[in-house]
């Protein structure tokens, strides 16, 4: 039996790191857009925050390989995503 995983980190290069490093900001983007924009979305703020947790909740999975991401659960990522930025984009253009 193999020893269990007890970290949530793992070896990667310098280009991993800048792909990393890169999808982090644009999460960050996300998240500040939502923040400073809460007066104007609060029609929308619950949909956006339950959308915001759920894409939060597989960043591990999804970009440090940890655990396999299943089709269902990318595409509903997508989905979510595209709902949180076209809201916000909406609320802010």
């Amino acid at each position: 039996m193999s020893p269990r995983q007890t970290g949530r980190s793992q070896a990667c290069d310098r280009r991993q790191v800048r792909t990393r490093l890169n999808q982090a900001r644009a999460f960050l983007e996300v998240a500040e857009l939502v923040g400073t924009e809460q007066n104007e979305v609060a029609s929308n703020g619950q949909a956006m925050a339950r959308d915001l947790a759920r894409l939060l909740s597989i960043t591990d999975d999804a970009h440090y390989g940890l655990l396999h991401v299943g089709r269902s659960r990318a595409a509903a990522a997508l989905r979510q995503a595209r709902r949180l930025v076209d809201t916000a984009a909406a609320h802010v253009e």
